[in-house]
């Protein structure tokens, strides 16, 4: 099977390339992931390929693991935002240094 056709296959199931590079001469490495809603649950399934001879044996060996992807459900954030001013003046003293820094020039 040719490359276009594996890249149908995984365009057709759901999936979606996640991340691919060439680690070294010969050594690809990929992930390819899906979102997914299970019951009550959202998220993302992955597979990954640690190492395979060309781009297209990394995708077909992600392809071959897609049945053993792991699911991973999607995290609510519940991080707030710091409204807290920014001083306007760097307090070196905070840093152990002195506030003002005498400059003498020679010419």
């Amino acid at each position: 099977m040719g490359l276009q056709e594996i890249l149908d296959d995984l365009t057709a199931s759901g999936w979606t390339i996640s991340w691919a590079f060439q680690y070294a001469p010969n050594e690809w490495r990929m992930s390819i992931i899906r979102e997914a809603d299970v019951g009550a649950e959202q998220g993302t399934y992955t597979t990954h390929c640690a190492f395979a001879s060309s781009f297209q044996s990394a995708l077909e060996d992600c392809l071959a693991k897609r049945n053993d992807a792991l699911f991973e459900p999607n995290v609510e954030s519940i991080g707030t935002i710091d409204n807290t001013p920014i001083p306007t003046r760097l307090d070196l003293s905070a840093l152990g240094l002195r506030k003002t820094i005498k400059v003498e020039r020679r010419i």
